[in-house]
C-alpha cells in the first residue's frame, strides 16, 4: 500500500498517526536523519540513518509498506553492486533500509555530501534489530 502524500504535511501527521497505532510502525524523519520503530505507540528502537542525497537521489516521502525481508542480498544499480546482510524494501522502485558497513558517518547531515541512492541506511546492528521487530507489511512512515 502506498500513498502519494499532498503538500500539507498536516495530512501526513495524521497518517503516521494512525500507523503508529497498527502493531508495528516504521518511522524515517529525513529532518532529523533518524529511525524508529514503534509497536503499540511504544519506541522500541530509535537510531541515526543516511537516507537519499538530497537533490539528487531523495528518499521518497510517503506512507509505505514493508515488501519483503531478505538477508544476504546483493543490491545493484547502475554504478554499484552492493553486498547487504539486512534488506527491507518498502517502495516498487527499490528504496528499503538496510546495513550500510563501509559507511562510518551517521551524522544529520551526512546526506547532504554523501547520502544514498534513495535508501535508508543504518548501522549493522540497528539493521539487525530493525530486521527482527518488523514483518512483510509493517508500516513505513517516511516524513519531514
Amino acid at each position: 500500500y502506498t500513498q502519494d502524500i499532498p503538500e500539507d504535511d498536516s495530512l501526513l501527521v495524521s497518517q503516521a498517526e494512525e500507523a503508529s497505532y497498527e502493531s508495528t510502525c516504521i518511522d524515517i524523519d529525513l529532518t532529523t536523519q533518524t529511525v524508529s520503530v514503534y509497536s503499540n505507540n511504544n519506541q522500541l528502537l530509535a537510531s541515526c540513518c543516511v537516507t537519499g542525497m538530497a537533490g539528487i537521489s531523495d528518499t521518497p516521502v510517503g506512507v509505505w509498506n514493508i515488501l519483503d525481508k531478505q538477508q544476504n542480498a546483493t543490491l545493484v544499480g547502475a554504478d554499484y553492486e552492493c553486498p547487504v546482510d539486512f534488506w527491507m524494501p518498502f517502495t516498487e522502485t527499490g528504496c528499503g533500509i538496510h546495513d550500510a558497513v563501509w559507511r562510518s558517518d551517521f551524522s544529520s547531515d551526512a546526506y547532504l555530501y554523501n547520502g544514498s541512492h534513495g535508501c535508508v541506511n543504518v548501522g549493522y546492528d540497528t539493521a539487525s534489530q530493525i530486521f527482527g521487530m518488523v514483518d512483510c507489511g509493517t508500516a513505513v512512515v517516511v516524513h519531514y
